[in-house]
């Protein structure tokens, strides 16, 4: 007995596109609101966390709460398998050159910084821009690539196995 569900309503797909167009609007304007707020509230306060972490939850709370959704309905391989087709690079190697290179321009940035202000000589600035160059790498590739890559891909075999089967169950009836 299905004593909630009511009629299944039909929908005219305009008016579904145009309301997913106004929430998406809202969407991008609440977090422009929350962008300018964490820089107008560090600009006053300086770089105290404390004051943005409203926005911050915000901002990284709906990113999570959208991967969890899409992919606990399937849709998240459906929208990779979009993307993959509109676009030139898949969005596994996106997942991967991405973190790669935010850690490479890391590792360039801290090792110049260490050679800059900690070195007394040409000597010691080569050996120590090298030393926090190959460190830098060996610490933050792989934890970039984890932090972002790993929820990705486990996140993608889910909605592989939800969307195969919805798919099993359409084909049995």
């Amino acid at each position: 007995m299905k004593f909630f569900k009511g009629k299944s309503k039909v929908v005219d797909e305009r008016i579904v596109n145009m309301q997913n167009k106004i929430y998406r609007e809202i969407y991008m304007g609440i977090m422009a609101i929350c962008l300018i707020s964490i820089g107008v509230k560090f600009y006053l306060n300086g770089s105290d966390l404390g004051s943005v972490t409203t926005e911050l939850v915000i901002m990284i709370g709906q990113g999570i709460y959208y991967i969890s959704r899409s992919t606990s309905m399937g849709l998240l391989s459906s929208e990779v398998e979009m993307h993959n087709r509109n676009s030139k690079m898949s969005l596994l190697k996106k997942n991967i050159i991405i973190p790669a290179l935010t850690g490479l321009g890391l590792a360039v940035f801290f090792a110049t910084n260490s050679a800059v202000n900690f070195a007394d000589t040409r000597e010691e600035s080569i050996y120590y821009f090298i030393s926090v160059f190959f460190i830098t790498l060996l610490f933050y590739i792989p934890f970039l690539l984890i932090i972002f890559g790993g929820p990705f891909l486990a996140a993608k075999k889910i909605s592989d196995k939800i969307e195969s089967k919805e798919l099993e169950d359409d084909e049995k009836i």
